[in-house]
């Protein structure tokens, strides 16, 4: 049976990773809570501990600047081929490649240290010296594999920051939700991160990236996302919320939700 064609998903075959990153990405300011949480998660595992996968994580590395002390191996997988060459540019260490070194000089100053650029560069290397591979993933198809062959895991750690909008329906994100679980270790965790609706406000409907715009189909609340994570057998470990402000470069500021859900055995 032929899977219908998604118009949505399909526009990301000409995803501009370079301009999203300049344009969501150009600076840490804002994100300082989040970072603190995901310092303080990643504080529980020993050194080069664990196995982590940011799935559907565009061309973004963010969470792995906070993993990379605690990983003993980093997956990135996502749907569009121009965020994956986004991420392997940096792997490479190309000279055009999107800097991060802001990022990890605030992360550094969150755990007391300098940030001097001789530690930016330190864990610049530590962080390359544990990517292991970056893959496909498609967590709206409608076959069982929803990550390229070879790398199901399962992972002490997944990540999936920003892509769930892009579910049609509450139905579509909670099997989605599931099948993510599936990636996860017992007693492993599952990092949702996303736009929620709440009382005051709803999440913006469409973002813009180049020539194109891209819907956020699905409205859901911090109830929803926390009942979809128990489905699929995780339990809330940490539940934080902030405001993503994009007013400058996009014209919209969104309710974000971040929680962590713990597998149970």
């Amino acid at each position: 049976m032929t899977q219908d064609v998604d118009p949505e998903k399909t526009k990301y075959d000409n995803f501009d990773a370079r301009y999203y990153l300049e344009h969501y990405y150009s600076t840490p300011s804002g994100f300082e809570g989040m970072m603190k949480q995901l310092l303080e998660f990643y504080s529980r595992f020993p050194q080069g501990s664990c196995s982590v996968l940011n799935y559907a994580g565009g061309p973004s590395i963010e969470p792995f600047i906070f993993a990379a002390d605690k990983a003993r191996e980093y997956v990135h997988a996502d749907y569009a081929k121009s965020s994956r060459d986004e991420v392997q540019s940096w792997v490479r260490n190309d000279p055009a490649a999107f800097d991060w070194k802001n990022y990890i000089r605030v992360s550094l100053e969150l755990q007391g240290k300098a940030g001097s650029k001789e530690e930016v560069e330190a864990k610049e290397r530590r962080m390359r010296s544990v990517f292991k591979a970056i893959v496909f993933c498609d967590i709206l198809t409608e076959n069982a594999e929803v990550i390229e062959r070879g790398y199901e895991g399962p992972y002490d750690v997944v990540h999936c920051v920003g892509c769930m909008d892009l579910c049609p329906s509450n139905d579509a994100f909670t099997t989605a939700v599931k099948k993510l679980s599936g990636l996860v270790n017992d007693r492993g965790f599952l990092h949702l991160e996303m736009g929620v609706d709440t009382e005051e406000s709803s999440i913006q409907d469409t973002y813009v990236v180049g020539d194109i715009t891209y819907a956020k189909r699905l409205h859901v609340t911090k109830e929803g996302v926390i009942e979809a994570l128990r489905l699929a057998g995780m339990t809330p470990t940490l539940v934080f919320e902030y405001v993503e402000d994009n007013e400058a470069t996009a014209g919209y500021k969104d309710h974000i939700l971040m929680v962590i859900g713990q597998k149970s055995s």
